[in-house]
């Protein structure tokens, strides 16, 4: 393959990464800074918590898509596509308690 049909070719996301606009989504509940996974996971209360606060500081949250996920979608998506079974089986027995 050479350079002119790279320049073509369409990322994973469905579009040319020079002609795509770019679209952030960001969700975060405060349940995800008090709930911590393991000691191993990356996922940590004070980052999850650090991380909403320099968004809404920079003012970064105003820039980014606003969604609200429906329990519905929830029920319905695919999270195993992304993420280890053992993952997805924890997020569906978690509880706050």
């Amino acid at each position: 393959m050479d350079s002119s049909e790279l320049a073509g070719t369409n990322d994973a996301l469905g579009g040319g990464n020079a002609t795509r606009k770019s679209r952030i989504s960001y969700y975060y509940d405060e349940d995800f800074s008090v709930f911590q996974f393991s000691e191993a996971h990356p996922m940590k209360p004070l980052r999850v918590k650090m991380t909403d606060t320099l968004i809404k500081e920079y003012d970064l949250h105003r820039r980014m898509e606003s969604i609200g996920v429906d329990q519905a979608y929830i029920n319905n998506v695919d999270l195993s596509t992304f993420h280890s079974d053992d993952y997805v089986d924890c997020l569906k027995h978690i509880t706050v308690d």
